[in-house]
Parts: structure tokens; sequence; C-alpha cells
């Protein structure tokens, strides 16, 4: 479950007797793989709203960068100095690339300012992140002033969602668009290019971060057709239900010639 981003470590033990198997648990509350399936999709529905409302928070944006386990391994980082290397690379994609130091310090004051934090409360975590932040005289602004829309001829298209069809390499035309719109090559953070392997996290963390974004830059997502069939309805329901929330955003849909006719933004 901690794949999902859930902190505390469940611990199931199964028997074979007899051709039959047992469920051996920490206090015996499963009793069969029906209710051992129930119970772990109400943990994971349990994970799912409380991440959701930890994005929807506009004072969490940083926390729109991390899914999953992400969660998980930085709380462990914080609880139990745990594999400082993991929080340093999910840092250096939360900061474009840049390095921070500190993280002993910042996560000292943390615990000092956090004394109850445990592996349940990690919504807390954005004080972490914004003390890393402070200690390194960082923030936001400074990290996506290069990738703002800046070109005269683009700087006051509105914000929202739009579709572009690809004519040539995909890398090649967000390449093309981004050095048009921001004079700079893309930034890592706001590209996702998807697969039948992605994630239902890691799309709600990706549109979530567009939709909480207050910096004029543009978000692409390429490969809506390769996604399974319920992590593309979150995708296109998650949108539709948050497209009244102000964003300063532009979420572009790379699309190809096939996709160009089924989607209309």
């Amino acid at each position: 479950m901690e794949i999902k981003g859930c902190m505390t470590p469940k611990f199931l033990i199964f028997k074979i007797k007899n051709g039959e198997i047992e469920i051996n648990n920490e206090n015996n509350e499963i009793e069969n793989f029906e209710e051992l399936i129930g119970k772990l999709k109400e943990q994971n529905n349990e994970i799912v709203r409380k991440i959701m409302n930890i994005y929807e928070n506009e004072n969490n944006f940083a926390l729109t960068f991390l899914y999953g386990r992400q969660f998980y391994d930085i709380c462990n980082y914080i609880l139990n100095d745990e594999k400082e290397y993991e929080v340093q690379n999910i840092f250096k994609y939360i900061t474009c690339g840049i390095n921070l130091d500190y993280y002993s310090k910042a996560k000292s004051i943390f615990k000092e300012q956090n004394p109850i934090f445990n592996s349940y409360n990690f919504e807390d975590l954005d004080n972490f992140v914004k003390e890393l932040f402070k200690l390194n005289k960082l923030s936001f602004e400074k990290i996506f002033e290069p990738y703002l829309i800046s070109n005269e001829k683009y700087k006051n298209i509105s914000s929202g969602i739009y579709s572009y069809r690809i004519e040539n390499e995909i890398e090649k035309e967000i390449i093309k668009i981004t050095f048009i719109l921001t004079n700079n090559v893309p930034l890592a953070s706001s590209i996702l290019f998807c697969t039948q392997y992605t994630k239902i996290e890691e799309i709600i963390s990706f549109y979530m971060r567009f939709i909480q974004c207050k910096f004029h830059m543009p978000f692409f997502l390429i490969g809506i057709n390769k996604l399974r069939n319920e992590v593309k309805d979150e995708l296109l329901n998650g949108l539709k239900q948050r497209e009244r929330n102000k964003t300063d955003s532009l979420f572009i849909f790379m699309l190809n010639s096939d996709e160009i006719n089924e989607y209309t933004f």
C-alpha cells in the first residue's frame, strides 16, 4: 500500500493448510480473501481522498509534485533518517534540477515545530518543503521564472486547456512550442508522457499541479489514448470538474491525427 501513499506498514501472513489458505494478520481482523480485498479497497479510497484534499489546498502546491510512494519516502526520511538520496532525487524533480542543502537542518526544525508528526499526517509535509526552500533561499517564483511565457506575441494568451496537432516527432514539437512561448527548453515537471502503465495517482498529481499552478507557463500531456480507460476518465473528469478553478497555466494536449477529431477542448 505504500506504493499508493500509505505510510503505515501492513503485515499479512498467508498459510496454506490442507489446500486451504489462511490469513494471519496483526489483529486477526481479516478472515478471507474477499474481506482482505474489501479492506484494501477501503484503505486505498481513504488514501486517495486524503491526498486529493492535500492537492486541493492551494497552499500545498509543492505536494502536487508528489504521488504514491514518494509521500512515504519523505515521511520515512523525516521519521527514521533513511534514504536521504531518494529524497534528494525527489526534490531535484521539484526544483528543476537545483541541488538543495540543509536537509538535516530542515528536518530538525520541522520536527521541533511539528512534535506530533507521524506517518498519518503527511499533509504537514508541505511545512518541511517550505523550511527546506527557506534555508536554501529558494522559491517557486525563482524556479519557474525561466519557464514562463515570455514571448510578447503570446504573453496575453488565456490560461486554460488547448489541443495541438502533432505533425512531426513529438519531442521536436514540444521543444518548438516551448521555445516559441518561453524561449527556453521544456520543464520536466510540466510534461507527462502517458503509457498503458501510467498510474491514476500520477495523472491526478499532474492535472492538480496544473490547476494549482499560479504561473503563466505551459503543461503538456502526450499519449492520452495510451491510458487505460479508468485513468483516462479520471483525467478528463478531473479537469472538467475543476474547469472553474483559477489557474494561470496552459494545459496542452498533444494529439496525433487519430486523436485530434476525438477530443475537443
